[in-house]
């Protein structure tokens, strides 16, 4: 990222700025944690692929743990109590907030002016279109400069909608969503891991070592009484990470899924194979 950054000219600040400070300061509680994750996990130098797996299967007894031990309701008050505040902050007055964007958004979105300029762009395109398809061996270059001076005209009026828009969609939901998500997500990755476990005692091939570790993870937790138990790696999973996809469940990722490392532009570290790299699409058996 770095090198991209340099490459394209990004304005890069020092470390040194004042203004920076807070951001990169060192913390206390947080480097404990994290050390303490680094030794639990069993690594500390070596290859990248270990390292990923080894955090895995720590974050996996951290799920599998919440679920156990019913955690979940717990955090649900706290990200209500979160909501409320971020649904108050959202709400504002009536002219910066909610309602007030929804005004401006509307009124904007029926401008006369606005509406003119789409009509005159849209019936500028037929034309060109239409001309093309009447005689496509003939250049319409008049139609064509005709159509691209009415799409900027309308681009310029009709930028100030687009922004309030933008404003209006980038305002958080309130609706509870996320934690019917994470309820969503707990039980599919139950139902993963029965399925798992189901082809794993069939005599198919053996697992991928990511989920090898993961069906570890859960029956420490479940079968064993042998689950996460240091108080330092709950924390660190507690306090310090985001677990982005939960928020969403809007892909077809499954909770199971090993994540993508991306080691240089498209390309992934392909370390929770268990053969050479294919094309074919990975699953959690080969």
């Amino acid at each position: 990222m770095y090198e991209e950054a340099i490459a394209y000219g990004v304005p890069l600040k020092h470390l040194t700025d004042p203004n920076l400070a807070t951001d990169f300061e060192y913390d206390d509680a947080l480097s404990e944690r994290f050390n303490k994750v680094l030794s639990a996990g069993g690594f500390s130098q070596g290859r990248l692929g270990d390292a990923l797996l080894a955090h895995s299967e720590l974050y996996y007894r951290w799920r599998f743990r919440k679920i156990h031990l019913r955690l979940r309701d717990q955090e649900y008050a706290e990200i209500r109590k979160q909501n409320e505040t971020f649904r108050k902050e959202g709400e504002g007055d009536a002219a910066s907030g909610q309602q007030g964007l929804k005004a401006r958004v509307g009124a904007l979105e029926r401008d006369p002016a606005r509406l003119r300029a789409e009509k005159e762009m849209n019936d500028k395109k037929s034309e060109w279109l239409l001309a093309n398809q009447t005689s496509p061996d003939v250049p319409h270059d008049k139609e064509k400069q005709a159509y691209l001076a009415a799409k900027a005209r309308f681009d310029d009026v009709n930028d100030p909608y687009l922004r309030e828009r933008a404003k209006l969609r980038a305002l958080p939901n309130y609706s509870d969503e996320l934690i019917g998500n994470l309820d969503i997500y707990d039980k599919n990755l139950l139902k993963d891991i029965e399925y798992i476990k189901a082809h794993q005692t069939s005599g198919s091939k053996p697992l991928r070592p990511h989920y090898q570790q993961m069906l570890k993870a859960y029956e420490d937790e479940f079968t064993h009484g042998k689950g996460l138990s240091d108080p330092l790696v709950i924390e660190f999973f507690d306090n310090f990470v985001h677990d982005s996809l939960a928020g969403f469940a809007k892909d077809e990722t499954l909770p199971s899924d090993p994540r993508c490392c991306y080691i240089g532009g498209d390309r992934e570290l392909k370390f929770a194979d268990n053969r050479p790299v294919s094309w074919e699409r990975s699953t959690a058996f080969g």
